[in-house]
């Protein structure tokens, strides 16, 4: 049986007459029977559905397909479903390496606590001491005027000169670990200002050793500020007075246990001292006290 298909216009109705005509035409090309197409916007007639009576004329109507329908997976793109598996790839193969790294770290970190640990029992590990057992002060005098005219300050009526040694004494208690002192600078302070500096020459301190060590600081024209400058020249017009200073030593050491060596290390010691006056002949040492502060590490 053979269709012809028509179209049928939404946009206004057709007469009596016009239906009747189209019924004819059916009729003349050999088939009671006709598909009638609808098309609108987006949408098509296709499959027939059932008979209608246009007229005396039996038709057919198509039920509505939308052309945009979403297709089956079968009609999809193939490289679409490919982009989607390469997709879930990359998530499968980043999760992956995800966990492999935390899962690697974890364990890195479990094994260097355990050799930490071991390492401390067997070792274990003391920071070493240091005590002041005397002072000695070779020149402690103001002037008005330095005693190099080229370090004058305009407006600094006071300078001091300083040449002041400290006895200390270094012990290292550990019984496998040894002691590179690589680098030692002291600096000498009166109320928080520097007065003299110097420094000690790099040695080494085997394990359970005592060092007697020299902490020689000297400070040549330095200039004070009035109030501090002030104060210092009546502690020393007083006799029966005595006078405070401290010595800070920034020293940069490395441990040695065995044949291995390790990496820098950077502590602070404070030592501070009380004095009899200096300008005394023969100044005795009153207090003193000792503290270390570890400031950084790279092993």
């Amino acid at each position: 049986m053979e269709h012809k298909i028509h179209r049928v216009q939404k946009e206004h109705s057709r007469t009596p007459e016009e239906l009747s005509a189209v019924c004819k035409a059916h009729k003349k090309s050999g088939g009671p029977s006709a598909a009638v197409v609808d098309v609108q916007g987006e949408q098509e007639l296709s499959t027939v559905q059932g008979p209608r009576s246009i007229c005396g004329c039996t038709s057919t109507v198509a039920p509505l397909v939308h052309v945009n329908q979403q297709p089956t997976q079968a009609q999809e793109p193939l490289h679409r479903r490919r982009g989607r598996r390469s997709g879930r790839f990359c998530r499968r193969s980043c999760c992956w390496w995800t966990g492999t790294f935390c899962i690697t770290s974890a364990g890195m970190a479990i094994v260097l606590g355990i050799v930490s640990v071991v390492a401390y029992l067997l070792l274990k590990p003391k920071a070493p001491s240091f005590l002041v057992s005397d002072a000695s002060i070779t020149a402690f005098s103001l002037s008005s005027q330095p005693i190099i005219p080229a370090d004058a300050i305009p407006e600094v009526p006071i300078y001091l000169n300083a040449d002041v040694t400290f006895h200390v004494t270094a012990e290292n208690p550990n019984k496998k670990i040894g002691i590179y002192y690589e680098k030692v600078d002291v600096m000498l302070f009166y109320q928080d200002e520097k007065i003299g500096e110097g420094s000690i020459p790099p040695f080494f301190q085997g394990h359970e050793n005592i060092t007697f060590l020299l902490l020689h600081m000297v400070g040549k024209d330095v200039a004070l500020t009035p109030t501090i400058g002030n104060a210092l020249q009546t502690t020393l017009n007083n006799a029966t007075s005595t006078i405070s200073l401290s010595a800070r030593t920034m020293a940069a050491v490395s441990i040695k246990i065995g044949s291995w060596k390790s990496g820098s290390w950077k502590f602070a010691i404070n030592c501070k001292v009380k004095l009899d006056n200096p300008t005394a002949l023969d100044p005795r040492l009153m207090s003193k006290s000792c503290a270390l502060k570890v400031s950084s590490i790279s092993i």
